[in-house]
């Protein structure tokens, strides 16, 4: 874990409430103007609601903080409920790749 903080072009956040984490968010850097984001929600809590906010919490860091103009993401296809999640806050399809023997 300590390797975490070692890439300055990556950084790595957990988002707590009330002390319970949430999930996490990582950023990785593209180039000056774009960012590769993702994040993965606490599997124990069974909480509604909580992608929304990471998905929030990632837009207004990467807009307002890194000042990025282009946030990236990879999502497997089968994945039809984040696909959503990220629909609902106007992402687009851009292309689509084989990970592993799956669809990205």
């Amino acid at each position: 874990m300590e390797s975490l903080g070692q890439n300055p072009k990556k950084q790595y956040f957990v988002l707590r409430f009330c002390g319970v984490g949430l999930g996490s968010i990582n950023f990785s850097k593209k180039n000056s103007e774009e960012v590769e984001f993702g994040f993965f929600s606490n599997p124990n809590l069974k909480l509604s609601g909580i992608g929304r906010v990471l998905e929030q919490v990632s837009l207004f860091y990467a807009f307002n903080v890194l000042r990025v103009r282009k946030l990236c993401l990879e999502v497997f296809v089968s994945n039809k409920q984040v696909i959503n999640l990220h629909k609902k806050f106007d992402f687009q399809i851009i292309g689509e790749k084989e990970v592993k023997g799956e669809k990205v």
